[in-house]
This record gives structure tokens, sequence and C-alpha cells, in this order.
């Protein structure tokens, strides 16, 4: 199979744009192989900066962790590692702004991974597949709408209760909870088939299109469909438009070159001009002229010389000098959260390191305790810092670093 991918944005009738989507490194072949292909859309709430600022830290921390999957990890529990690990970033930067149950921020996220697909969500950010002309919704919206609908089968409620319900779009499971109430996730993979499209989107596409509108508007190329579905949301003109974001995984069956195809033509061509001759030559009994075999003596195998023993044994002594060789440990992520801040406010530094590894290190140093090789630490820095993360192994040292600004009031601003 082959993927492609596709995005489109816009604000709609809002002043500020909080959704975020990103992809998973598609030119990171190891990264492909062992993980797959992974999208996601967040659509974070808390009022302007806010809610920008939890969709893009939700989306940049679950990239960065689901990255980070060991071979031997599911993808359905490298998956939730993620969102849980996102969803404590939120939860930090929430304590960090003092923002308290205000700020958050759904999730959505899916991997493509040969033909398989897999999902996770929460909140009421959607996971749509389209086949054969039809799109089929395969996450549940986390909102009271969906427990008023189970009071209307209950019968304590009528529908048209629920459906005028002030509170129907108030969401019951999103990322800035201590702990996640509810995460909609696929334990076993779905099998993908030729020509499969799948889609996120933040709740302004599908409060906008219905899911006819949606598979109407699908076309060969994800980026134009996302394009195309952004642009039939707006073209609804709804007075109350919110952020549209949509991202697009698209699996197809990989054609062969041309120099293939002419290749396999030609081959094709020349054994039916030899089936042809043949044929001729049955159907009018003509002999092939016979061939005396005598005069072609067979050639003795060239004689190879030995190489002298001394270099034998050096080029030897290289090639077990290569396969022991090691490679130092790989810091694969390391930032801050938040990077810019005031004075006397607390930062928050992930990092995750990967390969045999003895010890790490930070200069300057965050407290006490020996570091993990996938570690947080909470730092108060007292001016503009540059922390240094030093990961030592058999095969070396690797170091990286982050800046964490502290903004100083001005002299006429302090009282």
């Amino acid at each position: 199979m082959r993927l492609a991918a596709g995005n489109a944005q816009h604000a709609g009738s809002r002043e500020e744009q909080q959704d975020a989507f990103g992809f998973s490194d598609l030119s990171d072949r190891e990264l492909v192989e062992n993980a797959g292909v992974a999208a996601v859309v967040a659509d974070g709430m808390g009022g302007l900066a806010d809610g920008d600022l939890a969709s893009k830290v939700a989306v940049r921390v679950f990239l960065n962790s689901y990255a980070s999957k060991d071979p031997a990890e599911t993808i359905p529990d490298a998956l939730l590692r993620a969102i849980q690990q996102a969803n404590h970033a939120v939860t930090n930067l929430s304590r960090e702004t003092r923002a308290g149950n205000s700020l958050g921020t759904t999730l959505a996220a899916m991997v493509m991974h040969e033909d398989w697909l897999y999902w996770i969500s929460a909140g009421d950010s959607r996971v749509y597949l389209y086949r054969d002309g039809r799109v089929t919704r395969l996450t549940s919206d986390h909102n009271y709408a969906a427990d008023l609908e189970e009071d209307v089968i209950k019968g304590t409620i009528t529908r048209e209760e629920a459906l005028h319900h002030p509170d129907r779009a108030a969401l019951t499971s999103y990322l800035g909870c201590e702990t996640l109430p509810k995460i909609d996730r696929s334990i076993r993979p779905f099998p993908l088939q030729a020509g499969d499209c799948a889609l996120i989107c933040s709740d302004g596409l599908y409060r906008s299109l219905s899911d006819e509108e949606i598979a109407a508007t699908l076309g060969k190329d994800p980026h134009k469909t996302c394009e195309a579905l952004v642009e039939s949301a707006l073209a609804k003109k709804l007075t109350r438009q919110d952020n549209v974001t949509v991202v697009a995984l698209k699996c197809d069956v990989e054609r062969p070159s041309f120099m293939i195809t002419l290749a396999r033509l030609v081959a094709v061509l020349a054994l039916g001009l030899l089936g042809g001759v043949y044929w001729w030559q049955i159907s009018s009994h003509v002999q092939p002229p016979s061939v005396d075999l005598s005069r072609f003596q067979p050639r003795p195998p060239p004689v190879m010389p030995v190489p002298p023993a001394s270099l034998g044994a050096a080029t030897m002594t290289e090639k077990t000098k290569a396969k022991a060789r090691v490679e130092p440990p790989t810091i694969k992520n390391f930032f801050a959260i938040p990077e810019t801040v005031g004075p006397d406010e607390p930062v928050t530094l992930s990092w995750t390191v990967t390969g045999k590894v003895d010890t790490i290190t930070m200069a300057p140093e965050v407290g006490p305790g020996r570091l993990k090789w996938r570690d947080a630490r909470q730092v108060v820095p007292a001016k503009t810092t540059t922390y240094v993360l030093t990961a030592e192994g058999v095969g070396g040292a690797r170091s990286k670093s982050v800046t964490v600004a502290v903004k100083v009031p001005e002299p006429d601003q302090v009282k």
C-alpha cells in the first residue's frame, strides 16, 4: 500500500484559531516501518491564547510520545500512552496558567500501518472512514448529547427536550482532566482496502456538513479533498462558524513505474515472438541446422589469487570491530512547557532517550534523584537559562539543549 496525506484549516468566523493538527515524520523510514504514519487533530478550549496553546501542546506531546514507540510495544498501547502523556502536559499547562478547569482540548488521532487502521480520541473531534462512496464515523462523541440520548432511550426525557438542551454540546471527556473519564480507541486493527481514505476533523466541519455532504465532496487527492471540505463548510455561511480543521490519510495500490511497465511489455512481446517462430518451424517441418558441439571446449574456471594471511587477518579484525561498535544513546525529545515564563513561574522539562544508556545528567541540575530515560522535571529559573541534557552509554555520549526565556518586567511596570 502507498499512503498520501492531506490537510486544510480555517478560523471560520472566530477571531482566533484554536485548532491544531500534525503528522508523524513520513520521511523517517524506521519510524514508518515500526509505527506507521500518525495524524492528530486537537480542538482547544479555554478562550483565546489559552485554547490555542492547549491544542498545540497536546499535538506536539502526542506526536513526540508516539514517535518513541518501542518495537515490542503494540500500536494501541503506544496510542494510549501518547494520549495520556498529552493529557498530563495539558493538565500541567492548566496549573501553570492558573486556568483551572476552563483550559483543555479535544484530541483525535489515527495511525495507518501496512494494511491496518488504528485510532484513539477524547472529546468530540471525529475520525471517519471513506469507502465505496460512503463515510462511516469510527469514534463516539464525548459530550452531554450522548448522555441525553441515553435518557431518551430510557424514557426519562423526550427527544425534543434532548435536542434543545442548553448543555448539549458540553464535553464529558477532554485533555486537561486529572484522569481522562472516557477514551474511545480501537483495540484491534481495522483492515484497509485500496482506495480507503480516513479523516479526522474538528466539530467545525461536521456541524456544518452532513455525512452525505462529506462523502459527496471526497475525491482522489487527499489534500484537495481537505480543501474542498473546508470550502464547503464555509460556503454555508453560518453566523457562528467554528474553527474548521480536516486531515486525511489515503491508501492506494502502488502502481509500477513506466520503466517496469515497459520491461514487462517487452518481455511479453519477446515471448510471443519466440512462440511464433517455434510454431512456424513445427508447421513447416523445417529442421534447424545441426551444430558440432565438439568444437566448443569448456573453459576452466578462473584462478583467484589468495590474499596474504596478514591482509586477511586485518580485514577480519576490521569487520569484528564494526560489528562490536555500539552507537551512543539518542535523545529523541527534549522540550520545555512553556518555553517563556515570568519570574518565579514553574517550567516542565520533558525528554525521551533511546538506545543503550548508562547515565543521564542535566546542567544545571534539576532536582534530586536519578534522571530516567523517559522523565519530566519541574524547574523555576530565575533568569533565561539554557538546560543541557547529556545521555552517556557504552558507545559514547550525546547532548541536547533547550532554552527557557524569563521575561523580566520593565522598570516602569514594577510597583
